[in-house]
């Protein structure tokens, strides 16, 4: 796609979106379109350099063919796998340790911070389940799988609704199990959808192998990932700010809020 967007930006097409994915959550974009013009109006140098780059990084990211390389294959699962896991284990200590800090940084009302708290603190202990469902959706996604991770999605999501209810309404569990509920569906999705890949893909068992792991792998990984990362914090943060700023005109606010965002 990227070749033939160089060749009609050449022979003077005009191209309307960029080569490369700009979404803030590109994982919710798996695919992406190139518009260019029917009819050639002159080559543009800054349409020609756009497509060169994205060629580029193509070329980059897609430089070790995995069907002839499988060792290199299990060394970046092992290397993305144990580098996530423990960056996942120190993002779940520090979700704990800055619990009450949150209260300072949200300025959350007096008068709701208990059931925030109750609810914050179980769904911390779901950041492990997190993280094995987006890996292992992911690895299943690259491999041209993406049926699977919707399947164990979908059934999380009317697990979820179901043990809400019965939560809530039946148990009187309140917000803490409305959160319970929650953490229940992520660690069924997350060690559902890890046991699947690791019974049908025999590579996918390379990711516990600590022999495995090298160093210029998790380097690699590392150059290509912090970009996002930050991307993804900063967009993050910004929404905590401003959730922060409607936290401050109560709690009438941000029930206004939560649900006018909600719909």
């Amino acid at each position: 796609v990227l070749v033939k967007a160089r060749d009609l930006i050449h022979k003077g097409h005009i191209l309307y979106t960029h080569p490369l994915a700009g979404s803030v959550k590109p994982n919710e974009t798996p695919y992406k379109s190139l518009i260019v013009s029917i009819e050639p109006h002159g080559m543009e140098p800054e349409h020609e350099s756009m497509i060169g780059n994205a060629i580029a990084v193509h070329d980059k990211l897609c430089k070790i063919d995995w069907t002839d390389n499988e060792q290199a294959l299990r060394e970046n699962l092992c290397a993305s796998f144990l580098f996530i896991a423990l960056v996942t284990a120190a993002l779940t200590v520090l979700a704990f340790v800055c619990l009450d800090a949150l209260r300072v940084f949200l300025r959350v009302p007096a008068d709701v911070w208990g059931d925030m708290r109750a609810y914050l603190f179980v769904i911390f202990m779901g950041i492990p389940a997190v993280f094995l469902y987006n890996y292992f959706a992911s690895f299943l996604r690259a491999i041209g799988n993406s049926v699977v991770p919707l399947a164990f999605l979908a059934v999380s999501a009317v697990l979820n609704i179901a043990l809400d209810l019965w939560f809530v309404l039946g148990l009187n569990r309140g917000v803490a199990g409305a959160a319970e509920a929650t953490v229940i569906a992520q660690y069924l999705s997350g060690i559902g959808i890890a046991a699947y890949t690791l019974m049908r893909f025999p590579q996918g068992r390379s990711v516990w192998k600590v022999r495995l792991l090298r160093r210029e792998r998790v380097r690699e990984i590392v150059s290509f990932s912090t970009l996002t990362c930050v991307q993804q914090s900063v967009m993050n943060l910004g929404i905590l700010m401003v959730q922060g700023l409607v936290n401050s005109f109560g709690s009438v606010v941000m029930a206004a809020f939560a649900a006018a965002v909600k719909i």
